[in-house]
């Protein structure tokens, strides 16, 4: 289901940046943070390391929220309702860009004369996710 270069990019990128991933994925809505959790088990982070950041990124997102929500009620709830929207659709937007500007770049190469200078994605991959 999953080759295992790419699980070792995961596993570099947790080793890298995983505790800031983790605080700062608990904000974003629409189950990112599920999928957070599930990369970090991927990504091999170590049981301490996930253990300790998960719970300074639970301890300081549920301190946030509580302490707008008691102070603001009603009027933060709808708030933060419509910033998980904005957060969402503009989370797909810029995914779709680099999907779809990657393509291009795919199709430039396909096209492209022999001895022409290409433009080069790494992948290692030889299948596409791009129609031809």
């Amino acid at each position: 289901m999953v080759r295992q270069d790419q699980i070792d990019k995961i596993h570099a990128y947790y080793q890298r940046y995983g505790v800031i991933t983790m605080i700062l994925g608990r904000f974003i809505p629409f189950g990112v943070r599920n999928g957070l959790f599930l990369t970090a088990g991927l990504g091999k982070m170590s049981v301490i390391r996930f253990a300790t950041s998960n719970l300074l990124a639970c301890t300081i997102s549920t301190i946030t929220f509580f302490t707008l929500y008691y102070h603001y009620g009603a009027t933060v709830i709808k708030t933060v309702k419509e910033v998980n929207i904005v957060v969402f659709v503009s989370a797909l937007a810029i995914g779709g860009y680099f999907y779809f500007r990657r393509c291009e770049v795919k199709k430039q190469n396909l096209t492209s004369a022999p001895d022409a200078k290409k433009l080069v994605i790494p992948k290692k991959s030889s299948e596409s996710s791009c129609k031809k």
